[in-house]
């Protein structure tokens, strides 16, 4: 039998019990603690939930370019709350959290944020619903400045179907520059159409210094006087034959000759040769308004059949028509006025002496005192009513492309002036280049672009020039059967040697073009801008159709013009009215990027 005392220290000595009263006791203690994990655990994921969503409002807010343009705190303050609304779960706060915006400019957004969170065991922790804060600061992309050139080529090939994709596709990647601009000068674009020649446009008046317009320049007389001679009292510069004929000059130029053709140096009238000369085209030999003349009455060597005269304007001798006698002599109405201080010297005969072919008599081509003859209203050989400029014919031949418009941040004027685009004419890749190129450069004549190495003071800003050339077709100047050998264009005549030799056909002209094109492309893209970059970026499209498809030098010109970015040239060909619409919107997408990216 178990004694009461064997039972009692029995009891004594037992601990089990201990584990059960020591868990009761610690019961509250331990709900407390597993209370405050849960608390912190909340506070903890609301804190990254609320930085998370202020740091991504913030981020989405700072790439919208109206923010910092004249946007108040307000305004980005309910762009900020419309983005947290749909990215931050409300349901982790006692209600939704205060956010303030405390700065808003196209430098940085900074953005503060406060929430607070009903505690689960607030009467255990002692932390009555607590509040967390989370703050972000986000410095914004550079706000780039762009100045583009839309060079777009206007030449006959480009009529119909064409011509209307082509604007179409022009007026969307303008739409698409000027889309979420920050700034009213952010973006400025020029419209260059081309055809053989440039129509300069508005800023290149007769009276600007840029121009010639004292006759200075070594080309300035050619076609017009022999080298070395003086042009007659009163007839300072072309432009008094353009008053004397009663006809306005359209505002298209010649190429400047030597390295002048291929480069943006700005005009300097202590280098006559880099002033901008006016085009005017020389009346050809014949009676007006007609296509050909007779070889037999222009050069005894040359045989039967007719010479072409795509440009002849005038009558020769000023009577209604041109009397020969047998080929050897050329018959005149009356004897015809001194010009000047030059000889009148008319009615000779096809010698030696004076010349076997028009471009020694002194009635043609080399003229000396038959400069007069452009001189319709005056005293001096004046032939009033002897003139026809018709079917595109007169001095200001084959300037035919819709005037240039400089660079502009007014879109709507922009697709007005691109909807004005008509085709006609050849095709020139470098004057089309070169007149881009001076409508983004700093230089005159235009000298509307910043400098190449521009940086907007007390800011990182920086700006990007870009020329965007297309075209549907090859350089081409075209020849004809006569001593010229071409029509005229802006290099004058083949036999003007302007691009090197004188060509004797299309071919050779065309190789010569593509050769002074290209020279122009590299020394625009080797231009350096800021830290050593490049100044221009040049992009090429070849709209080369079925039936009228470039050459292959042709399509390897526009891709040896175009600009290496990151390891890829930037040419883009196009074979249907579809694809040019779809390059151009990938031309535009990729320098809208450079909008907001640095």
């Amino acid at each position: 039998m178990i004694s009461p005392r064997s039972i009692l220290k029995r009891f004594s000595a037992d601990q089990r019990g201990n584990v059960a009263m020591m868990f009761a006791m610690s019961l509250f203690p331990m709900a407390g603690a597993a209370g405050v994990a849960i608390d912190y655990s909340r506070i903890s994921s609301g804190q990254a939930s609320l930085h998370a969503a202020v740091d991504a409002a913030a981020l989405a807010v700072a790439k919208d370019p109206t923010v910092g343009n004249g946007s108040d705190n307000a305004s980005v303050l309910a762009k900020i709350k419309a983005f947290m609304d749909i990215n931050l779960d409300q349901s982790k706060f006692k209600s939704p959290p205060t956010i303030t915006v405390r700065e808003a400019t196209e430098d940085r957004i900074i953005v503060e944020g406060v929430g607070c969170m009903p505690m689960a065991f607030a009467g255990f922790t002692n932390i009555i619903d607590p509040c967390v804060k989370a703050r972000t600061a986000v410095s914004r992309p550079t706000s780039t400045n762009l100045e583009v050139a839309l060079v777009m080529d206007n030449s006959g090939s480009m009529s119909g179907s064409k011509m209307t994709a082509a604007k179409q596709a022009a007026a969307d990647f303008v739409t698409t520059l000027f889309k979420d601009v920050r700034r009213t000068d952010q973006v400025k674009v020029a419209l260059v159409p081309f055809t053989l020649s440039v129509n300069a446009g508005a800023g290149m008046s007769r009276s600007s210094s840029n121009i010639d317009g004292n006759g200075a320049s070594s080309i300035h007389w050619q076609n017009l006087l022999p080298s070395g001679s003086v042009p007659p009292v009163g007839v300072t510069s072309r432009f008094s034959l353009f008053d004397q004929l009663g006809e306005q000059w359209r505002g298209c130029f010649e190429t400047r000759p030597g390295t002048f053709a291929t480069s943006d140096a700005p005009p300097d009238s202590s280098a006559p040769d880099s002033l901008f000369v006016p085009m005017f085209a020389p009346d050809e030999p014949g009676e007006m308004d007609r296509s050909s003349i007779s070889r037999n009455y222009l050069n005894r060597m040359g045989g039967g059949g007719n010479f072409s005269v795509p440009n002849s304007y005038l009558n020769d001798d000023g009577s209604s028509d041109i009397s020969y006698n047998n080929s050897t002599r050329l018959e005149v109405s009356s004897t015809r006025p001194a010009c000047g201080n030059l000889s009148a010297a008319f009615n000779l005969p096809f010698t030696s002496a004076n010349g076997s072919d028009w471009r020694d008599r002194n009635f043609l081509y080399r003229s000396s005192a038959n400069i007069c003859r452009y001189n319709l209203t005056g005293t001096s050989g004046g032939r009033t009513g002897r003139h026809q400029m018709t079917n595109g014919k007169g001095p200001n031949y084959m300037c035919v492309a819709t005037p240039v418009q400089r660079l502009s941040t007014d879109e709507s004027l922009l697709k007005t002036k691109i909807n004005q685009m008509e085709a006609a004419g050849n095709t020139n890749l470098l004057e089309g280049f070169m007149w881009g190129w001076r409508a983004v450069s700093p230089n005159a004549p235009y000298a509307d672009g910043r400098s190449y190495t521009w940086q907007e003071p007390n800011s990182s800003r920086r700006n990007r020039k870009i020329i965007v050339l297309m075209s549907d077709g090859d350089n081409y100047w075209g020849e004809t059967n006569n001593p010229n050998e071409s029509i005229y264009s802006p290099m004058g005549f083949y036999s003007n040697a302007r691009l090197g030799t004188a060509p004797t056909n299309a071919n050779e002209a065309n190789v010569q073009m593509n050769q002074k094109t290209l020279e122009a492309c590299n020394n625009a893209r080797a231009i350096r801008g800021r830290d050593n970059s490049d100044a221009i970026t040049v992009y090429t499209v070849a709209f080369s159709t079925t039936g009228q498809e470039i050459s292959v030098a042709g399509k390897k010109l526009l891709e040896d013009c175009a600009s290496v970015v990151n390891g890829h040239r930037q040419y883009y060909p196009a074979s249907s009215s579809a694809q040019l619409a779809e390059v151009f919107k990938t031309i535009a997408a990729k320098i809208g990027e450079l909008k907001l990216a640095e």
